[in-house]
C-alpha cells in the first residue's frame, strides 16, 4: 500500500518540504512529550528529526524510497499531528475537488505525506491507512483518479475497519468526480455484503443514482405530498417546465439563494415554469413560517428523515441546495443550477421548445 513516487521540481521546493517537516516534528514532539528534554528544539537543521536527502540530489525520495532517520521514527500521534497539519494547509490553499487541480499545486503536500509514511513507526496502523487515505484524496484533487482509485481499494480490502469505512467514503468521491456510476453500484453491493453502516451504504448510492440519472433523458418519476396533502407526480406537470427544489432553513446557501429563487418564480411562473419545493426540516410550523415570512407561494413538501429519504437517494441529493430542471416533456436539461444561470437556461427554454437545442444554447451538454 504505497503511494506512487512524487518529484520535487527544485531543490528549493524540497528545502522547504524539509524544513516543514522538521519543523512539525519538533513542534509535535513537544506537545506530546516525544522530544526529550535533553535534546534541545532548536532551529532545524542536519540533525532534526525527519532529515531529507541534499537539496543537489538529482532525484528526491519519495515513501516507496526513503530511508528510517534512524531510531527517531514517527508515533500514530506525531502522524495525524502532520496530517492536521496538512488539512490546514490544505483548507487555506482552497483546493477545489473537482480535480481541477494540478500535480504541482500540492506537490509539497503529497510529499510531506509520503515522508510521513515512510518513517512511521506502524506502517499498518490506524494512523499510517489515514495517511494512505489523505494520500488518495490528494491525488484525486489533481486529477489522478485511477491512481487514487487503486491507493484507496488497497485499504479497502486489507485495512482495519475504520480505515476500510474511510477508504469507501474516500472512493465513493472519486468514482462520483470521474462519472463511474457502475463502479459505485459495485461498491455499494460490496459494503451492504459486507455489512458496513446503513448510512455510508446510501451514501454511495445517492453518487451512484445521480450519475445515472442523466441529462437529456427522461427524468424519474417521483410521488411527492406537500404540506396541504395534494399529491404531486411528474405527470402533473406535463406541458410546463418544473424546478423539483431540495433544501432546507439550517442551509444557509439554501436561505441565501431563497430571495434569487422568489425572483425566477415571479418572472416565469406565469410563462410556464413551476417550482416543487422538498424541504429538509423537521418541524411543519418552521416551515410554515418560513414560507408565510419569505412569501414562497410554490407547493413545499417536508421531508423530516433528512439525507435517509429514500427520495433523496434515488435522485442522489446528498448536498444543499440541489435542483433538477425538468422540460415540459418530462427531459432532465440541468441539474443544480442557481441564480443567474437558472434564470438564463429558463429564458432559453421557453424560447426553444426542444431541450437539447435549449440545454445547448445555454451551454449545457445534453447528456
Amino acid at each position: 500500500m504505497r503511494p506512487p513516487s512524487v518529484r520535487m521540481r527544485t531543490g528549493e521546493r524540497h528545502s522547504r518540504v524539509k524544513t516543514l517537516i522538521a519543523c512539525l516534528v519538533l513542534a509535535h514532539g513537544l506537545v506530546l512529550g516525544a522530544v526529550s528534554a535533553a535534546e534541545p528544539a532548536a532551529t532545524p537543521g542536519p540533525g532534526a528529526a525527519h532529515p531529507a536527502p541534499a537539496a543537489t540530489d538529482a532525484t528526491y525520495p519519495t515513501a516507496a524510497t526513503m530511508a528510517a532517520p534512524g531510531p527517531k521514527l514517527f508515533t500514530n500521534q506525531q502522524l495525524f499531528a502532520v496530517y492536521d497539519r496538512v488539512q490546514s494547509i490544505l483548507q487555506q490553499k482552497n483546493i477545489p475537488r473537482d480535480g481541477s487541480a494540478t500535480p504541482d499545486q500540492l506537490a509539497d503536500e503529497l510529499t510531506i505525506v509520503e515522508m510521513a509514511l515512510a518513517n512511521a513507526a506502524d506502517k499498518t496502523g490506524e494512523a499510517a491507512q489515514a495517511g494512505y487515505i489523505m494520500h488518495a484524496s490528494m491525488e484525486a484533487l489533481c486529477g489522478r483518479l485511477n491512481q487514487a482509485d487503486a491507493e484507496l481499494r488497497l485499504i479497502i480490502a486489507h485495512g482495519s475497519l475504520q480505515g476500510r469505512l474511510a477508504a469507501y467514503k474516500e472512493l465513493a468521491e472519486v468514482l462520483l468526480q470521474s462519472g463511474k456510476a457502475e463502479a459505485l453500484d459495485e461498491l455499494a453491493a460490496r459494503g451492504e455484503a459486507e455489512k458496513i453502516p446503513q448510512v455510508l451504504t446510501d451514501h454511495m448510492r445517492m453518487f451512484a443514482n445521480f450519475l445515472h440519472i442523466k441529462l437529456g433523458e427522461g427524468f424519474p418519476t417521483f410521488a411527492i405530498t406537500d404540506l396541504a396533502g395534494a399529491m404531486h407526480t411528474l405527470g402533473d406537470y406535463q406541458g410546463h417546465v418544473l424546478v423539483l427544489d431540495f433544501w432546507a432553513s439550517w442551509c444557509q446557501p439554501c436561505m441565501e439563494a431563497l430571495p434569487a429563487l422568489l425572483k425566477t418564480y415571479q418572472r416565469f411562473h406565469r410563462a410556464g415554469v413551476d417550482i416543487l419545493g422538498v424541504c429538509l426540516d423537521d418541524n411543519p410550523q418552521n416551515l410554515q413560517a418560513i414560507i408565510r415570512g419569505s412569501g414562497m407561494s410554490w407547493p413545499q413538501a417536508l421531508e423530516t428523515r433528512s439525507f435517509s429519504s429514500p427520495l433523496l437517494i434515488k435522485y442522489g441529493v446528498w448536498n444543499l441546495p440541489a435542483n433538477f430542471v425538468i422540460a415540459a416533456d418530462g427531459t432532465l436539461i440541468a441539474k443544480n443550477i442557481h441564480g443567474d444561470h437558472l434564470d438564463q437556461l429558463l429564458t432559453k427554454l421557453l424560447a426553444q421548445p426542444d431541450p437539447a437545442a435549449a440545454a445547448a444554447a445555454a451551454g449545457l451538454p445534453s447528456r
